[in-house]
């Protein structure tokens, strides 16, 4: 992204904060995307200091921040303000940090793997409609962790509409 459209990004994000509206961002970030990584750590500081609730994938902290110990991440998002963090672990579940506590919230394993692709997203979406729904944080990891791990006993990311388990049964 060009340094006009990330700052176009960020100036239409604080105008939507000014509305107190809630922003959650994926940090999901990807070498190939940035011009290094001094930028990249950058750009996504200046959106954790207008972010609510937070995302990130640990393997993504280690890589970009070098971070070494789940409790590193976890203190970073605390510095930024970051009010909720979600810190995902793949198959070995979410940490979920609130309130300067935390919680794991472990996955259910599933008996064979077919295709990661996609187990990010679908985490995030089931996440975020539990969530919006009226569920806490756990019960959203929950749903999270349900629906990724069925997608991932699937080839690709999209899935048949019948294989998705129910937001309501998580």
């Amino acid at each position: 992204m060009s340094d006009t459209v990330a700052d176009t990004f960020v100036r239409g994000l604080a105008a939507l904060k000014e509305k107190h509206l809630k922003v959650v961002f994926d940090i999901n970030y990807r070498p190939r995307g940035c011009k290094d990584e001094a930028e990249a750590r950058h750009r996504i500081t200046s959106l954790l200091l207008m972010t609510d609730l937070a995302l990130p994938t640990f393997d993504d902290e280690q890589l970009l921040f070098g971070d070494t110990s789940l409790s590193q991440t976890q203190a970073r998002y605390e510095a930024y303000v970051v009010k909720d963090c979600i810190i995902k672990l793949g198959g070995e579940g979410a940490l979920v940090c609130s309130d300067q506590h935390a919680h794991l919230v472990a996955t259910e394993k599933v008996s064979r793997v077919v295709d990661s692709t996609g187990a990010g997203d679908s985490f995030n979406g089931a996440f975020l409609a539990k969530y919006l729904l009226g569920g806490g944080l756990i019960e959203a990891c929950q749903a999270g962790h349900q629906l990724a791990g069925t997608v991932i006993q699937h080839r690709g990311a999209i899935i048949a509409a019948s294989e998705m388990p129910s937001l309501l049964d998580a």
